[in-house]
C-alpha cells in the first residue's frame, strides 16, 4: 500500500490496479503493449516465444567487459534532449466518481527550466485512480530525464540466451 493524498484527504492505495472495460474492437497486440507500458512492462517475442519483461530490480545475469565483447568495444551515447519530457497528462476513468473520464496533469518546474516545456500525453488504460495516474505521469517524466545514457556493444554467442530486460 502506498500513501496518497487525494483532494486533501490522506489515504493509502495499491501501487497498481487494472480495471478495463472494452466497448470496441482493438488491435490486440497494440492494446496489450499500451497497457503494459503503463505498468513499466513490455511484450517481447524471442525464439518463437512470447514473454513479458518488467522494469523491476533484478540480479545481474551476465557481466560484460572488454574480454567478452567485440574489438570495437563499448560505444557510449546519450538520448536526445528532445525526448526529455517535463510535463505529462494521463487520461483515466475515476472509480471514485462513477468512472467519469478525467485527466491528471503533472509539470516538473525544474525540468522545464533545464530542458524547456515538452509534454507527453498518455491514455491511462486500466488506470482508475487519480493517485495512480499521478504516479504514472511522474514515472514517465523522471524516466526520460534520468535514464539518458546508452551503451552499445556486440557480444558473442555466450550472450544469445539473454532477453530484453536482463541486467
Amino acid at each position: 500500500q502506498l500513501p496518497v493524498v487525494i483532494d486533501g484527504i490522506a489515504t493509502t492505495e495499491r501501487r497498481y490496479m487494472c480495471n478495463i472495460y472494452m466497448d470496441r474492437p482493438e488491435n490486440g497486440y497494440e492494446f496489450i503493449n499500451k497497457l503494459l507500458d503503463n505498468y513499466g512492462c513490455s511484450l517481447n517475442w524471442v525464439s518463437g516465444k512470447i514473454f513479458i519483461s518488467e522494469d523491476a530490480p533484478k540480479d545481474a545475469v551476465m557481466l560484460f567487459t572488454n574480454t567478452n565483447v567485440s574489438e570495437e568495444g563499448f560505444a557510449y551515447a546519450t538520448t536526445p534532449k528532445t525526448i526529455r519530457y517535463t510535463a505529462c497528462s494521463v487520461d483515466y476513468v475515476d472509480e471514485r466518481d462513477n468512472y467519469t473520464q478525467k485527466q491528471e496533469y503533472v509539470e516538473d518546474f525544474e525540468g522545464i527550466k533545464k530542458y524547456g516545456y515538452k509534454k507527453l500525453e498518455i491514455e491511462g488504460l486500466g488506470v482508475t485512480r487519480r493517485g495512480e495516474a499521478h504516479r504514472l505521469a511522474w514515472n514517465k517524466i523522471l524516466t526520460r530525464q534520468l535514464e539518458k545514457e546508452l551503451i552499445r556493444f556486440k557480444a558473442g554467442i555466450e550472450a544469445s540466451y539473454l532477453r530484453q530486460g536482463d541486467v
